[in-house]
């Protein structure tokens, strides 16, 4: 739901560490290969085609990674069903060289690809946190868990492509996701989207009840792909379990309505205090005042929750 900036050094840096790893498996499983009789050879030109175009399967972007998915299968159409991998002989040797596994269990490799990445909130909810701690003695602590946006079980051939390990929180990668498939023509694809494009969340009163509730409504420019993902996470049931956010807000409106702050402004200036309007709202609404949210817990609902406020005070 939210943008991640690719970061080419980051990429460049994963690149190098993952290349020589990845060219000794497909050196390894190809030299053991054509010494199969019968000789597996739709698998070995495969192999040499991972092998050609390994850069761009390891940090090639969402669609260049989507390109080359359709490329092997006009290519090699028997190896697949339905647009997976159905060859299992293919399947087992893209494991061997796409190993995630042994990835993951690199404790300070996995550390250092995440803090790496910078992401610090988790892109798919907006408030899990996901940070990377080390401690000064190279002790590590914590780290985000990598979501393979395209799941590793159904697309091996991208098990380690640096735009399909997406840090996330454990809710959103291992409650909710799992091993279900999205697509970047269906959902809303960290990688791809633009900042803040997406949705924004509304708040109103709920009819029946008179309760207060949040609804996050996807933008016209991103349409059905972030409704689609908004579904996916469940983000609108989610979400009512920070209400408090909006609440909170509310609070502050109803302490210092229009009127009020007018008053406020007033008597400052009596005082000897030029504060304006504008500035004295920045002072009550300060933890609203978002310029980044993709990178707080919550930003994007305290930011637009305090828009959402604004429009009151400009309407007076």
């Amino acid at each position: 739901m939210f943008h991640i900036k690719y970061n080419q050094k980051a990429a460049d840096w994963y690149y190098e560490k993952q290349k020589p790893i990845c060219e000794r498996r497909i050196i390894r499983n190809l030299k053991r290969l054509n010494k199969e009789k019968p000789r597996p050879s739709d698998v070995i030109d495969y192999i040499e085609y991972v092998k050609t175009n390994l850069k761009k399967i390891l940090i090639g972007r969402p669609q260049v990674l989507m390109d080359i998915d359709k490329e092997l299968q006009n290519k090699y159409p028997g190896f697949y069903k339905n647009g997976l991998i159905a060859d299992s002989k293919l399947h087992k040797e893209l494991n061997k060289i796409f190993n995630y596994r042994s990835f993951s269990k690199d404790r300070d490799f996995a550390y250092v690809f995440t803090a790496k990445s910078g992401v610090n909130v988790c892109p798919y909810c907006n408030f899990e946190f996901t940070f990377t701690v080390k401690l000064e003695n190279g002790e590590t602590v914590i780290r985000p868990e990598l979501d393979h946006f395209f799941p590793e079980s159904k697309y091996p051939l991208f098990a380690l492509s640096f735009c399909n390990l997406i840090p996330s929180g454990h809710l959103c990668n291992c409650i909710i996701k799992n091993d279900k498939e999205m697509h970047i023509d269906t959902h809303v694809h960290p990688y791809i989207e633009e900042k803040g494009n997406d949705f924004h969340f509304i708040s109103y009163m709920a009819v029946e009840n008179d309760e207060l509730k949040l609804k996050l409504k996807a933008n016209a420019e991103s349409g059905s792909k972030a409704e689609n993902s908004i579904n996916f996470f469940r983000l609108n049931d989610i979400y009512q379990s920070h209400i408090s956010v909006t609440e909170k807000v509310n609070d502050i409106f109803r302490a210092y309505p229009p009127e009020k702050l007018e008053e406020e402004v007033c008597l400052l200036k009596e005082m000897g205090r030029d504060v304006t309007k504008e500035e004295l709202l920045e002072i009550l609404y300060r933890e609203f005042i978002v310029e980044s949210p993709d990178e707080e817990m919550l930003g994007k609902l305290r930011q637009d929750m305090f828009r959402e406020i604004s429009q009151d005070y400009e309407a007076e």
